[in-house]
């Protein structure tokens, strides 16, 4: 029996692989037959609103195309303190009561809000309103497990008794740094909602009854102290390829000869790339391999870069991907998602946020190679290029991996467990 239809109110925040993933599952309700509204920036409107979903606007976009982003965000010191910091300050702050306005606002119209797990206004939103409330985490990084570590943490879980003893403590550390950074400003807002004060905000936002991961078990198996409202749906991948055709020096260069190594930091580390591009590119040059390099506005233009090296603004993974022999990357979970998605060995350039527990992971499965920040002078990516591509080891894992992924329907997975949940 068909359910019945029910109205979804979804909200995110962040980057374009913050927004992908929420616009492939409200796609997926809509094609189950709900409604779906999703609050956002103003510069996601056309995004939205191309989805068919129904844009309800929170306010300027702090990531947005004509803002610099601090280079204190990118920030690995203290285990990620000193990014959660300029992020929360900066970035969050600002930008939370526009998206709580926009909430209560609207949330009476719907029968469930499906937000972002760092939302913070979140809970205040559902206290206020009682809407049924689902969250979404789109990396691993982010769930408290002594069988992991954080996301900030260049390290793998330590095992057995002792190791998983250990891995509570790094936690427990990494919680205790992050409160200042959070909790005062949550509280803030709590407060002058009539709320008592909370504790781990940034922990204290995720659902209770349904909290969505929005990636696939092949990448981040199910932990055994993940709480039952814990499920996972798999990677939820939006494709932005309608209207979208590649430039002709790109297509050209694609076929004049092998495929190329793909040097890309998605959409927020690439405004503060530091030596990523110069140091590849020496290295590239030296190596003999062709490559391509996605370098946002820095690349001034599609254009071949000696005949071996063509650099562009942007091209869409899921078309320049599986075109390419390997992907050298910043981790973000979007680029991770469609990096796995192509079947494509990785060369792990990690910055901040989730991106170093990403990179962590992806070196535990075998799928590629780590390089630190700090070693990514031009022989560094030299030594890690020629050993990525001369060991078939990656290439193979990261095609099992393919093909685990290819089975996976991320957002119909999601769509049916918030139709279940919905429908309770």
């Amino acid at each position: 029996m068909k359910p019945t239809a029910k109205r979804f109110l979804l909200a995110t925040w962040g980057s374009n692989g913050d927004l992908h993933p929420f616009l492939a599952v409200g796609s997926a309700l809509r094609r189950r037959g709900h409604e779906v509204a999703m609050v956002g920036f103003a510069m996601w409107e056309n995004k939205i609103r191309g989805a068919g979903i129904e844009f309800i606007p929170m306010g300027k976009d702090p990531f947005g195309e004509d803002h610099e982003l601090d280079p204190d965000i990118f920030s690995a010191r203290r285990m990620g303190l000193i990014s959660l910091r300029t992020l929360m300050t900066k970035y969050v702050e600002p930008t939370m009561p526009p998206m709580l306005e926009a909430i209560l606002g609207s949330a009476g119209r719907f029968d469930l809000l499906l937000a972002h797990s760092f939302l913070v206004v979140a809970p205040i939103a559902v206290a206020k309103t009682r809407i049924r409330f689902a969250s979404a985490s789109l990396a691993p990084g982010v769930i408290p497990s002594a069988w992991t570590m954080p996301a900030g943490a260049y390290a793998d879980p330590w095992t057995g008794p002792l190791g998983r003893f250990f891995n509570r403590q790094v936690w427990r550390i990494g919680m205790r740094m992050a409160r200042p950074c959070v909790d005062p400003f949550a509280n803030r807002l709590r407060t002058k909602h009539g709320l008592a004060p909370c504790r781990d905000a940034v922990f204290a936002s995720a659902s209770r009854e349904l909290h969505l991961q929005l990636y696939s078990p092949t990448f981040a198996a199910r932990a055994l102290d993940w709480h039952p409202s814990l499920r996972h749906a798999g990677f939820c991948y939006w494709d932005e390829l309608d209207g979208w055709e590649p430039p002709a020096a790109l297509r050209k260069f694609l076929e004049e000869g092998e495929p190329p190594v793909l040097f890309t930091l998605g959409s927020s580390a690439v405004q503060q790339p530091e030596n990523f591009f110069e140091s590849a590119e020496t290295a590239v040059r030296r190596l003999g391999l062709r490559a391509v390099f996605l370098m946002g506005r820095r690349a001034a233009g599609d254009r071949s870069r000696g005949g071996k090296i063509f650099a562009g603004d942007y091209a869409p993974y899921a078309w320049i991907m599986p075109r390419c022999a390997a992907v050298a990357h910043q981790c973000g979970i979007g680029t991770v998602a469609q990096t796995l998605r192509a079947g494509k060995p990785s060369l792990l350039c990690p910055y901040a946020f989730d991106q170093p527990n990403n990179a962590m992971r992806l070196r535990a499965l075998g799928a590629g190679i780590l390089l630190r920040r700090g070693k990514r002078r031009p022989k560094d990516f030299e030594r890690a290029l020629r050993w990525l591509l001369d060991d078939p080891g990656p290439a193979n894992v990261a095609r099992r991996m393919a093909e685990a992924i290819s089975a996976e329907d991320g957002p119909a997975e999601a769509a049916r467990l918030l139709e279940e949940f919905a429908g309770r």
